[in-house]
């Protein structure tokens, strides 16, 4: 029995959409060229197989260009991270955010200037 497609976008389908976020419109053969050169080579039907699921999933558009497509993020990368997030924090957190942030921060290790950061956007919030 298949599983249900799942709403979520997996690791191949990430990278995928980072493509599309950094360049926007774009060919399979430009994608397949920038998986390639990260070091994730990817034939170009499977990332045809992946840019219809991620069609399906309703966050990938494509557009005719003479005999092929090209096709654009629907959804902007904040949106998508957005989503996951509230998605994480419902299921894993129960809800809490200040769970998530927490957790975040003790199993993290911050950047230089990072907690900083963190600290400077908290007081910002509460303004």
């Amino acid at each position: 029995m298949a599983r249900p497609p799942s709403k979520h976008l997996t690791e191949v389908e990430l990278r995928i959409m980072k493509i599309l976020w950094d360049r926007g419109e774009c060919s399979v053969e430009s994608i397949e060229e920038d998986l390639e050169a990260a070091g994730h080579p990817l034939a170009q039907s499977s990332i045809r197989t992946m840019l219809n699921i991620l069609g399906k999933k309703n966050v990938v558009e494509r557009k005719p260009e003479g005999r092929r497509f090209l096709y654009v993020a629907s959804v902007q990368k904040e949106e998508a991270a957005g989503e996951f997030l509230e998605d994480m924090v419902d299921r894993v957190f129960e809800g809490s955010a200040s769970g998530l942030v927490a957790a975040l921060l003790q199993r993290s290790d911050l950047k230089d200037g990072e907690r900083e950061k963190v600290r400077r956007l908290l007081d910002s919030l509460e303004d």
